[in-house]
């Protein structure tokens, strides 16, 4: 009984420990990773604003050869979207919420495997003639505790899924 004793102990201890340093982590969080492209900023930004280009870039998309996308309204236009199903990836959908001459704003909503309403931007802006910079950013809320704890793993997952779709779209528009 005493050895149940100090485990329930132990175990309380740590589940006290994550609370307190949920309560430090940040409610809110942001990625932000960025890649050159020896292509002009106007054919980066029109490759880019297409969410069926993402077949061709997206490592989410790119993982589950069985996945299911369903597209609605003008490609790469204010309100178009794409809606997926996969066994790997979850379900969900993203709606292009706003466009500038460089900027496509992003609304995501997870469904599955949980629920969430991140946002994301892609950003381009020309270094020089024939080379352009895209800044890829995604943020979101992180509830309290568990959101804040994940948010830890999460980031850095999503860095390096955004890092492996700046080299794609690279190479897809430097061939």
């Amino acid at each position: 009984m005493k050895i149940l004793k100090k485990i329930l102990l132990v175990i309380a201890v740590l589940a006290g420990l994550l609370l307190v340093v949920a309560a430090f982590l940040p409610a809110h969080y942001t990625v932000v990773k960025t890649g050159e492209v020896n292509r002009p900023k106007q054919q980066v930004f029109d490759y880019i604003k297409s969410l069926k280009n993402q077949e061709q870039f997206s490592v989410w998309v790119m993982k589950d050869s069985k996945i299911q996308l369903v597209y609605t309204g003008v490609d790469g236009t204010v309100g178009s979207s794409v809606s997926w199903k996969s066994e790997e990836m979850g379900e969900g959908s993203q709606t292009i919420a706003a466009l500038s001459d460089n900027k496509v704003d992003i609304d995501l909503n997870f469904i599955k495997p949980m629920q969430d309403q991140p946002k994301a931007s892609m950003q381009v802006d020309e270094v020089d003639a024939g080379r352009s910079k895209i800044t890829y950013t995604f943020s979101g809320d992180a509830p309290y505790p568990v959101g804040r704890l994940m948010s830890i793993i999460g980031r850095q997952f999503i860095g390096d899924a955004y890092e492996q779709n700046l080299t794609n779209i690279k190479k897809n528009l430097e061939k």
